[in-house]
């Protein structure tokens, strides 16, 4: 059992903050996640809260999973994950799966979340995540999907799936990815030989 404090910022059921050339193989996590902060934005995952690539594929979680059942009333927005909470900055994910069910509410309208049945959101320098997948129920405000709430940025997934319903009070739900956004910036994000199995409901699906 792991409850977030306030003044805490990466949660992860098995690493905190995970970044430049670590990896993890053969590993998993089980048990619950409680957050009731509210004094900053938090990083959750059932695994790895923050997944910083430091602009390296070296860095990388692979033949991994997590049971985690993730409970969330931090009205400041967060970034929430069954798996990763946020993937940034290159890096690899492969072979790896989440079971747990995610629970993301109290957020009010006009504050940024992401929660996602595998990550919460992924960005920056084509992170990537490779045949994995996401069983767990999903309960939330925004961005809320079975597999991942937010991708943009040159994010890339592949050979992904997710079977979790999905229930979101506000916008920008989905089966498989909440929010998919490109920019002339960063260029384009990529999904591709992935799918979704489970109910949706809410607004702006």
């Amino acid at each position: 059992q792991i409850t977030a404090l306030d003044g805490g910022d990466y949660i992860g059921g098995l690493v905190g903050f995970f970044y430049n050339q670590a990896q993890i193989e053969n590993s998993h996590s089980e048990g619950n996640i409680t957050d009731n902060t509210n004094d900053s934005t938090i990083y959750v995952g059932g695994l790895v809260g923050w997944f910083d690539g430091a602009n390296s594929s070296n860095t990388k979680i692979t033949k991994s999973w997590s049971s985690v059942e993730i409970n969330s009333t931090d009205s400041d927005g967060d970034y929430i994950g069954g798996f990763v909470g946020r993937m940034y900055n290159r890096g690899l994910i492969e072979d790896s799966y989440a079971t747990g069910n995610v629970t993301a509410l109290n957020i009010p309208a006009g504050v940024n979340d992401y929660t996602g049945g595998f990550a919460g959101q992924i960005d920056t320098n084509y992170p990537t995540i490779k045949r994995s997948y996401a069983t767990g129920d999903l309960h939330g405000e925004h961005r809320v999907a079975g597999f991942i709430g937010r991708i943009n940025q040159n994010g890339i997934i592949e050979g992904s799936y997710a079977t979790g319903n999905v229930i979101g009070e506000l916008d920008a739900n989905g089966g498989f990815v909440g929010e998919m956004g490109y920019t002339t910036t960063w260029g384009d994000v990529k999904i591709t030989d992935s799918w979704a199995t489970g109910n949706v409901t809410g607004r702006g699906l």
